[in-house]
Parts: C-alpha cells; sequence; structure tokens
C-alpha cells in the first residue's frame, strides 16, 4: 500500500490551530462531501481506469474528487428514492 492517501484521519481542527472555528465547520462539510470521490479515487489510481482518467493522489484535494463525489450523492440518492 503506498504511503499516501487520500483519505486521512478525520480530524475536527482541519487548520491546525488547536481550536474550532466557523472555517473549520466549513471544512469539514467539504470533507464529508468530497469522501466518496477519494475513496474512488484511492482505489482505482493503480489501476487502469485511473490511468485513463489520469488520476494520481493530487487528485484527491481538486475537481476530479469532486465529480466523483457528485455521481455517487447522485446514485446514493436515487437509490434512497426510488419508489417500489
Amino acid at each position: 500500500m503506498s504511503q499516501y492517501l487520500c483519505v486521512k484521519d478525520y480530524s475536527v481542527d482541519f487548520n491546525g490551530d488547536g481550536s474550532v472555528t466557523i472555517s473549520d465547520i466549513a471544512s469539514s462539510i467539504g470533507y464529508w462531501l468530497r469522501l466518496p470521490g477519494r475513496y474512488v479515487i484511492q482505489s482505482i489510481h493503480d489501476t487502469g481506469l485511473g490511468n485513463f482518467f489520469e488520476v494520481d493522489f493530487s487528485s484527491c484535494n481538486n475537481w476530479v474528487s469532486a465529480v466523483f463525489s457528485f455521481f455517487v450523492w447522485v446514485w446514493l440518492f436515487s437509490l434512497l428514492t426510488k419508489v417500489r
């Protein structure tokens, strides 16, 4: 396993200043919203699919993880709202 991971341990104090502020709350929301995309990137980065999409660990905190997360959240929402 690589020494670099997209999904790191969760911390409430995101900026590391020792106190929890409003900016930490906004960063926390962004962390949870992009978490599915980070898992996808971490899972496919060394595969042929990852090479095709040109994803690596630098993709964890940019628009690539947001796009993957968007599709995962839409898929989960559609599963939860499916009427039978």
